[in-house]
């Protein structure tokens, strides 16, 4: 295992790199679910239920093309029944719900994942909430962007954001 792995950051370090992870990402999340749905960019967004066990609402085209399953495939499961594998730091994705069930609107991790056809990757994510009229929350709305190393997951690499091709 090289310096540039994930799994070197220590737990102290980890709280600073979300402040620092929160900042890099210059689109904002979307606020209510008219502007989820509506997403029509290479950002890979899923929306889930706001409540346990958070299930998939509607996920877009680039998540698609990123996890290897369809709307119809996703809709219904979890992300963790989809993405999560051997390699997956689960109290790190269940650190960001509590957060974001605290009343943080904006929230964010580098994770590893697994495709639909196993294929491991490090999944920069940031996570937020969806709000109704009332300003009650509806949805969590999920952006996952694939890193391939540290600098990329820290927004070292100029414009803080990287076009990432399959």
């Amino acid at each position: 295992a090289g310096s540039t792995e994930v799994d070197d950051i220590s737990e102290n370090d980890q709280f600073h790199f979300e402040e620092i992870f929160a900042k890099t990402d210059a689109q904002p999340l979307p606020t209510t679910l008219k502007e989820a749905k509506a997403i029509n960019d290479d950002r890979a967004v899923v929306i889930t239920e706001a409540a346990v066990p958070f299930k998939i609402v509607r996920v877009n085209e680039a998540w698609e093309g990123l996890c290897g399953y369809t709307q119809d495939e996703a809709k219904g499961h979890t992300l963790g029944d989809l993405l999560q594998g051997p390699e997956t730091d689960v109290g790190a994705a269940t650190a960001l719900v509590d957060k974001l069930l605290h009343n943080m609107d904006d929230v964010g991790a580098v994770l590893t994942n697994y495709t639909k056809d196993g294929r491991k990757f490090q999944n920069r994510l940031r996570v937020g909430t969806l709000k109704n009229q009332h300003d009650k929350v509806t949805h969590f709305v999920g952006v996952l962007k694939e890193i391939q190393d540290l600098s990329e997951a820290f927004g070292r690499n100029g414009s803080g954001s990287k076009e990432m091709n399959s």
